[in-house]
């Protein structure tokens, strides 16, 4: 009688007492995993629990404030009547003669009566607002008060448009570029005085006023600026 084996050829036979082995060590293995998941997830949850209450999410502020970019919270307006003058200087050869530096002084001698107007303005530029820039400060009662720090104030350039009453030119000398000085003038003028008027001053307070009533209209509580 013949017998046939029908399993292939170089097929290794395993007794099943070794397959129960490996499935017994396999659930041991997936049991422990777990158990130091649960573990890890426990341990989590607790360190939250613990930090949770007394910590709180800046990001969305940070976000909002910098999304108002260049505030600027305080103008100032300014006209006046100015005299701009220039001449030519003199070469090293007019001053070995006597009276040749008042000459070329009268012959290249420019000059623009300018009507100038225009504003400064000041204000606070909130896109350098970071995580560095907000205070978490813990209230008696355990809940969490954001104080915001604020950058300084920015006196940004002034804007200035000048109207020519009256110009003269020298004789030998014509200065094309006298209406530009007449308008740098102007502006450095004009922030003078508005420094002068205490435009930081005004720009701080505006600006804290508008931030508190920008976020008591959002909703967000708890919050107080400062510079």
């Amino acid at each position: 009688m013949f017998r046939f084996r029908l399993a292939p050829t170089g097929t290794q036979y395993r007794p099943s007492g070794s397959s129960n082995a490996a499935a017994k060590w396999m659930g041991v293995l997936a049991v422990a995993l777990l158990g130091v998941g649960v573990m890890a997830g426990w341990l989590l949850g607790r360190h939250q629990d613990k930090t949770g209450d007394n910590v709180r999410d800046t990001g969305t502020i940070i976000l909002q404030m910098q999304k108002l970019g260049q505030l600027h919270t305080a103008s100032f307006q300014e006209s006046d009547v100015l005299t701009q003058e220039s001449q030519a200087e003199p070469g090293s050869w007019v001053k070995v003669i006597p009276g040749a530096d008042r000459v070329v002084g009268w012959a290249t001698h420019n000059q623009a009566l300018v009507t100038a107007k225009g504003s400064v303005e000041a204000g606070v530029d909130l896109t350098l607002i970071n995580d560095k820039s907000i205070e978490q400060v813990k209230q008696p009662d355990g809940t969490t008060h954001l104080r915001v720090h604020l950058p300084p104030v920015t006196i940004y350039p002034p804007n200035v448009t000048v109207h020519v009453e009256h110009s003269q030119s020298g004789m030998f000398w014509h200065d094309e570029n006298i209406i530009p000085k007449a308008q740098e003038s102007a502006a450095r003028l004009f922030q003078e005085a508005a420094e002068k008027a205490d435009i930081r001053g005004k720009a701080r307070s505006n600006a804290l006023e508008t931030l508190r009533k920008t976020f008591k209209t959002l909703g967000v509580k708890d919050v107080e600026f400062m510079f």
